[in-house]
């Protein structure tokens, strides 16, 4: 009975062996799916490369450009007073509609903490873009133009 068992082991290892060997249906799926990957891999990689990734804009800019590319710091310490009013009001108006957004509910708290969040990061964003703009030269820029043409080490 034992050698039965072993010889019904050897032919079980052996149909194992032979399905690798020649390809079992396991196999051939698992090839097919790397082949595939691969395929997309080279697809996407040939869209990256037809994509235009420069990060200027493709206007003209139609005030003086003070940077064409400025850096975050550069930015947010380009910050005017309009800016930070434009800031301000709108993180004001995000945190009331939060508040009575969440009168109903009974989530007045939560409700505002969030809305008071949103307004900020839009907030900070609207800020960012109009400073960037008077920066790249898309938005009216007299102020910057006459800041940094006094001192010229600020400018690129």
């Amino acid at each position: 009975m034992r050698r039965d068992g072993y010889l019904a082991l050897s032919v079980a290892s052996l149909t194992l062996a032979k399905g690798r060997v020649t390809g079992s249906k396991e196999h051939k799926i698992t090839q097919n799916r790397a082949e595939r990957r691969r395929e997309r891999e080279v697809l996407s990689l040939k869209a990256l490369r037809k994509m235009n990734t420069d990060i200027t804009a493709s206007a003209k800019p139609e005030y003086p450009v003070i940077d064409r590319n400025p850096p975050f710091t550069k930015v947010v310490g380009n910050f005017n007073t309009l800016d930070y009013c434009r800031f301000i009001t709108l993180t004001g108006v995000s945190v009331t509609v939060g508040y009575l957004s969440g009168i109903k509910p009974g989530i007045k708290g939560p409700s505002m903490v969030t809305g008071g969040l949103i307004g900020l990061m839009g907030g900070f964003m609207y800020a960012y873009q109009n400073s960037a703009g008077r920066l790249m030269g898309f938005f009216p820029n007299e102020g910057e133009v006459a800041r940094y043409s006094k001192n010229p080490s600020f400018s690129n």
